[in-house]
């Protein structure tokens, strides 16, 4: 028999061709077949394979369990698979319910058996987003969905125990963040249970207590405020407290005691107990250095490091000059005791759980097993580990591990990389991923989230914070101030809790600043100037300045999966934790802790929407959250709430506020893994290195000169080379200048060189003109050159030795070999300036600097002994050893003048007077010089003010010439400058020339360095958003929204009523506000324009009405119509508490026009069954009260249908959608009622309906006994129009009279109108029925019981509409 066989070598399925034309080797189609690839002589014959077999179905029951994933382990035989019943189909994905189930297991094939690895809905799979990437790096599985971030078990330990991992933080590649920083004070508080009236208080308990803390009680005038420095002494048993002053204290008030845990033996009172130490005394006096911490996790991974804690430094004697030290800064142009004193310091380092938790493998929250304790130089790069603490205690009541340095040096340093690495490199989510090596590579990847585009907050400078205990910063950092004279740009970066940080978010730019306690604050960049000389508060009040910032809304984050592109949800991970509702507020005093995870609070307020309920989470006294597991509401006579929790419940958070809050709100969280978590605040300051430089003394003007002067005698000399003198010619020499140094002066021409003496007499080199009686004074050419005059304000020198030379350097790029005098261009801020021979006080130098010109030795500068006045030597100090100069030019801050008033006497503390106050208040320190330009002693100085007293009254140190007291009527000058003049320059008189200025410390600062790292740097503040938003919503004492309201406007409210009544603010706690005022308010409809002019917000002051309350006045009428954007409205309002002068945020509500249902009415209509045409018209209105308008606007936007009809038939009933006529549209129709539901809409915009509805029956009859209106008429063609019998007279006749019942007439039917007096076009028919005849043509008449030609009626149909019946003429006879 023939016989057909194939070979498939070719291993090809081809549809493409019919089955006649496949060629050899190929197949039109099979299923679970192999092409055979043996050797034998069966090579490409066609063999069945085995299907899929069910292995296991891993013991799960739940039919709708699928497999999203799998890795087949080879090696290990073995396939670890993913499943999972969820199947989210949100864009933005949601969490599966705590019904769904999420698995991982491994699978062995050789012995059957299913391990399960992990479970739980943590791991968040869904159908919709199968593993896209599995891959094994010996026991570390790494595996991503495009869903979550990416992620990773270590199956040996998931093997050994499947609850191993139960938290995201537990399988995420991306490492827990320990986002807090480490904490360098102790601090407790006390009630005090007996009152004290000295210096003894009893507590329950002093545990905690330390000697040497600061004792404090935040009310004013408590005896123990921060500024009163009270201190504990020591501690008596367990209940005393010795305190280093005395106060009145009442019992149960709360006393605060706070120290650094920065110690030292130079700085600390009771120095470590005052036991032995053992660290190194001298390893941190040099040295300026930070802390932090990093965590080691179960898999030998590390964390990225906490922020660093500030410089750890205070310096020695706290930094105050003790007596004599002044004299030795100046020597030696060096602050000795400026070095550190700190030597051991407790860092207190936060866990993200009880200690007893951390550390072992088994159990360990977020798998941390050890701590490395980090330390940074100031000026190293490098970063250090000092230990690694693997034993981190077994406390179940602490979250804190405390690690005791003792000036110790680190062990080992990190590598670069890990330096730098401030964040984790891992994507939020990853569409593919691979392995090299031991490398995970990610593709496809999203890498970070976009953090909202702006923050709502103001920043402002001022002192640190003591009148809170909120803010410590003043004890943890008892010596760190910010610096003046700077610009400071602060920012906030968010976190999420594994570490991916956002860029830097700055706040809206505004120019408006906002006042808050009496502080001014501005926008995200601030300058803090120098203080200003009002020093508020005093030093010793201030313990340094602090950025201070007002959140005025909280941070928020859309929910938006997707990559950012525009706007500012777009890419966006929402909140870490998200408050529910508007969280729920709490009153009385039945809230309680029955076990530290319950908690009971009384509901204030009928509000339940922020109620916390199963699965959502409370802040937990030792993590971060703790979720809810029960929620018992009020039962069995219990008023109380009873939340249950998975673990310890925050108790200082969620119990009432004190002093309580009514009510006082609290929240609980719907927690979302991957939103942002945390929070820091980071600051950008550019202006960097500076120097102080230590001056002994700045000397204001220059020094005193050794003058020679004489007094002419001559009468008014003119043109002569000799004159007379009446002191004598004592230290005149040959060769000498003579000049008259002053415009009423001897001399008026130019100089002229002394070439003869006589015992009274001289002659000079040219003639001269001389005066009378008038000074001339002498120098040697070239050597006593006069110094310039009235330099007080503008000119200073100083004198610059040891490292002074470096910090005001000379310029030397361009000079000459034979240059003396070099430039300088150092700008210099006076900080301390020396005010008399032995003192110094503060200087404020505001925005102005001063500059160094010229750089020179004393004697270049011509400063030596022959050309300064002996008693002026100690002006330039060691004179004597030719030192460098600088020449400064100084900026005046203040000058104001004044005419003196009676005596004004020389010598210390002196009362002087000015006769009318001077426009610029005189101050200390302002230097009093001569102002009469016709004065011997123009610009000679007399003294300083030392006190003020009045505006026209003042004390000073003075030195003025003979007589030893300045006339009334001397105009002075007086001077606010840096430094102290020399003396009276120039003077005449003895006494003038008294040296006032001797070296004393004065103290300048240099110009910052710009640097050119345009970076932010981390502080130390820094949380949680969860609980910095809590803050904002609850803390602020100004309005953060309205009372319940409900905006009433029907389409028929009238202008003038009321749409909103007794309107109120509340408060973040949700009370009312009574003393409020309304700053602005606008109202915009939904297409955001603006309506404010159509409503009225003002006082309510309606019987009833809140104090304090609100209402919304109607000023222009709305109609309902169908465009929803132009009858919703938005009212936004910023209110300010009176009281407090807080202003709010806008607040808004949001009201809209409501809907008044449309009216018509209708009445009954009667037809013939016959009839066809318009049967009624109805007329309707909307419901609105606004009549204006063509057509009137409560007639606008009506639609009219037929809802239902009933009746004897069906009949073609039809109503005009837009003007209300109803029509019939056939003849048809049996008689009887017909009742048509007529539908009136309004808000109809041509094709759809968005408003209300009114139904209204409409009756209409139909007559079937009989077609028209009955009537009797003659037969036609008998009579004529006259109504007369033919044939007759032409003109005469008898009347006809058979035109009626009983005399011979017909009944006729006018179909047409319902009466029988016909006119033209009606349809006349001979009978009752439709389908009677019509009347045929001729001349009929009626109404023959009227007699009369002029009474009868007639009617005739024409002979072109014959059996029609349509009239054309009718009349009267």
């Amino acid at each position: 028999m023939a016989e057909i066989k194939n070979s498939f070598l070719r291993s090809k399925m081809n549809k493409d061709l019919d089955d006649r034309l496949i060629p050899n080797g190929e197949y039109r189609d099979a299923f679970n077949i192999s092409v055979g690839k043996s050797e034998d002589d069966d090579i490409g014959a066609l063999e069945t394979i085995k299907g899929n077999v069910l292995k296991t179905d891993f013991g799960l029951t739940n039919v709708n369990i699928e497999t999203i994933g799998y890795y087949s382990d080879e090696p290990n035989n073995r396939f670890i698979v993913f499943l999972t019943d969820y199947n989210d189909t949100n864009d933005n994905p949601t969490l599966p319910s705590s019904t769904n189930n999420c698995y991982i297991y491994e699978f062995t094939p050789a012995n059957n058996t299913p391990t399960l690895l992990v479970s739980g809905i943590f791991l968040n799979f869904s159908k919709s987003n199968p593993i896209t990437g599995v891959d094994l790096i010996e026991d570390l599985l790494f595996f991503t969905d495009n869903r979550n971030q990416p992620r990773k078990i270590n199956i040996t330990k998931a093997l050994s125990s499947s609850i191993y991992y139960t938290q995201e933080s537990d399988i995420s590649v991306a490492t827990y963040n320990p986002y807090e920083g480490i904490s360098l004070i102790n601090k407790t508080s006390k009630a005090i249970t007996v009152a004290s009236t000295g210096n003894t208080l009893t507590v329950a308990d002093n545990a905690g207590v330390i000697v040497g803390m600061s004792a404090i009680i935040y009310t004013v005038n408590s005896g123990l405020e921060v500024k009163d420095f009270a201190r504990v002494i020591s501690l008596g048993g367990s209940t005393t407290i010795v305190l280093s002053k005395t106060a009145t204290i009442a019992q149960d008030i709360i006393v605060y005691f706070y120290s650094t845990t920065m110690t030292g033996q130079d700085i600390t009172l009771n120095f470590n107990g005052g036991l032995a130490w053992p660290g190194d005394p001298q390893f941190l006096e040099d040295k300026f250095v930070r802390f932090s911490y990093r965590f080691r996790f179960d898999d030998g991974e590390y964390s990225i490091m906490a922020p660093f804690t500030q410089i750890g430094f205070i310096p020695k004697q706290k930094g105050y000059l003790l007596e004599g030290q002044e004299n030795s800064a100046f020597r030696s142009t060096i602050l000795e005791f400026m070095e550190n004193g700190v030597q051991n310091i407790e860092l207190k380092i936060p866990l993200p759980d009880i200690q007893n938790n951390i550390g072992v493998e088994s159990s360990s929250t977020y798998k941390i097993l050890a701590i490395d304790i980090l330390y940074k130089e100031s000026d190293g790069l490098s970063v250090k580990v000092l230990d690694t603490i693997e034993s981190i205690g077994t406390s179940t009541t602490s979250n804190e591990y405390i690690y005791k340095y003792q000036s110790r040096k680190p062990f080992k340093t990190l590598p670069s990389e890990q330096t730098v690495r401030v964040y984790d490199k891992v994507p939020v989510k990853a569409l593919g991923q691979a392995v090299s090596g031991n490398r995970v590579i990610y593709g496809n990847f999203l890498d970070k989230y976009t953090a909202p585009r702006l923050l709502n907050y103001r920043v402002s400078v001022s002192s640190k914070n003591t009148t809170s205990s909120e803010y410590t910063n003043w004890s943890e950092y008892p010596n760190h101030s910010l610096k003046q004279n700077r610009t400071y740009q602060v920012g906030f970066i968010l976190s999420d809790k594994y570490g991916r940080q956002s860029d830097v978010i700055l706040s809206l730019v505004d120019l408006n600043t906002e006042t808050d306690a009496g502080i001014i604050y501005g926008g995200s960049t601030i300058y803090a100037p120098y203080h200003a000389n009002n020093l508020n508060p005093t030093v010793k009040d201030w313990f340094g300045d602090a950025l201070r910032l007002i959140l005025n809304t909280g941070i928020s984050s859309g929910v938006n999966g997707n990559p950012s592109t525009t706007g500012d949800t777009n890419g966006q991970p929402g909140l870490y934790a998200n408050p529910i509702a508007d969280g729920f507020n709490i009153a009385g005093t039945a809230t309680s802790f029955p076990a530290i995870n319950k908690y009971r609070f009384v509901l204030n307020g009928a509000v339940t929407t922020g109620l916390p309920v199963n699965g959502s989470a409370l802040r937990g006294q030792y993590i971060d959250y703790v979720y809810v597991t029960n929620v018992a509401p009020p039962a069995g006579g219990a008023a109380y709430y009873e939340i249950t929790c998975d673990g310890p419940i925050n108790q200082e958070i969620y119990s009432l506020s004190s002093p309580v809050a009514s009510p006082d709100n609290k929240f609980a969280y719907n927690i979302n893994s991957q939103g942002w978590y945390s929070y820091k605040i980071v600051v950008k300051q550019s202006e960097q290195d500076y120097y102080n430089v230590y001056l002994p003394g700045i000397l204001a003007g220059y020094p005193g000169q050794p003058l020679p002067t004489s007094t002419t005698s001559n009468q008014g000399i003119t043109a002569s080379y000799s004159w007379n003198t009446v002191n004598g010619n004592n230290c005149i020499q040959i060769g000498m200048l003579a000049d008259g140094g002053g415009a009423a002066d001897s001399i008026t021409g130019n100089p002229s060189i002394v070439q003869k003496l006589s015992p009274l007499s001289y002659v000079l080199s040219s003639e001269q003109t001389v005066a009378v009686n008038k000074t001339t004074t002498y120098r040697m050419p070239g050597e006593l050159a006069l110094f310039p005059s009235g330099e007080i304000g503008k000119t200073a020198n100083v004198v610059l030795i040891n490292d002074n030379i470096n910090k005001i350097p000379r310029d030397l790029a361009e000079v000459g070999p034979d240059q003396k005098q070099f430039r300088s261009s150092v700008q210099l801020f006076g900080r301390v300036t020396n005010n008399t021979t032995d003192s110094n006080v503060q200087y404020f130098p505001g925005t102005v600097t001063d500059t160094a010109v010229s750089i020179s030795t004393a004697s270049d500068a011509n400063f030596k002994l022959t050309t300064i006045l002996e008693q002026n030597y100690t002006n330039i100090y060691q004179l004597d050893t030719n030192p460098l100069v600088a020449r400064i030019e100084t900026t005046t801050q203040k000058t104001t003048t004044g005419i003196t008033s009676g005596n004004s006497g020389g010598g210390l503390n002196q009362s002087w007077a000015v006769a009318t106050a001077p426009t610029v208040p005189i101050e200390v320190d302002m230097i009093i010089t001569n102002n009469d330009p016709t004065s011997d002693d123009y610009q000679a100085v007399y003294g300083y003010v030392i006190q003020v007293l009045t505006a026209t009254t003042f004390k000073v140190n003075a030195s003025i010439p003979n007589p030893q007291a300045l006339p009334t009527g001397t105009a002075i000058k007086f001077t606010l400058t840096i430094g102290v003049p020399s003396g009276r320059n120039r003077s005449s008189s003895p006494g003038g020339n008294l040296s006032i200025m001797e070296p004393f410390l004065a103290i300048y600062e240099t110009e910052p360095v710009e640097s050119l790292l345009d970076i932010f740097w981390e502080t130390n503040t820094i949380g949680l958003i969860a609980d910095l938003n809590k803050e904002v919503s609850t803390s602020f004492n100004g309005a953060t929204g309205w009372g319940s309201y409900t905006w009433t406007q029907p389409e028929s409210l009238t202008v003038g009523s009321f749409v909103v009544e007794n309107l109120s603010p509340v408060s973040s706690s949700g009370a009312t506000m009574p003393s409020t005022s309304i700053q602005e308010y606008t109202v915009t409809d939904a297409n955001g324009t603006s309506v404010t002019n159509d409503f009225t917000l003002e006082p309510d002051t309606a019987a009833g009405a809140n104090t304090g309350a609100y209402r919304i006045k109607l000023n222009s009428l709305y109609t309902f119509l169908h465009n929803a954007s132009i009858r919703n409205f938005t009212l936004t309002a910023i209110v300010k508490n009176t009281l407090t002068d807080e202003i709010s945020s806008p607040i808004s509500l949001t009201g809209a026009v409501s809907n008044v249902n449309p009216l018509f009415t209708t009445t009954s209509v009667t037809k013939q069954t016959s009839f066809v045409g318009d049967v009624v018209t109805l007329t309707g209105v909307n419901g609105g009260a606004d009549t204006s308008g063509t057509p009137p606007a409560n007639t606008s936007e009506l639609r009219w249908s037929i809802a239902s009809e009933s009746g004897p038939s069906n009949v073609s009933f039809s109503i005009n959608q837009s003007t209300g006529i109803i029509s019939k549209n056939t003849s048809a129709g049996a008689a009887g009622t017909y009742s048509l539901n007529v539908k009136l809409e309004d808000a109809w915009n041509g094709s759809s309906v968005n408003g209300g509805f009114l139904i209204v029956a409409q009756q209409i009859i139909l007559d079937g006994g009989t077609v028209g209106t009955p009537f009797f008429a003659s037969d036609p063609g008998n009579f004529n129009q006259t109504c007369q019998v033919l044939p007759g007279p032409p003109t005469t006749g008898p009347l006809n009279s058979n035109c009626g019942t009983g005399n011979g007439g017909n009944a006729y039917y006018n179909t047409t109108q319902g009466t029988s007096t016909i006119a033209v076009g009606d349809v006349i028919a001979t009978g009752p029925n439709a389908s009677s005849p019509k009347a045929g043509q001729g001349v009929y008449s009626y109404d023959c019981g009227q007699s009369g030609l002029g009474n009868r009626k007639y009617f005739s149909i024409s002979a072109s509409n014959p059996n029609t019946g349509v009239v054309t003429a009718a009349g009267t006879c």
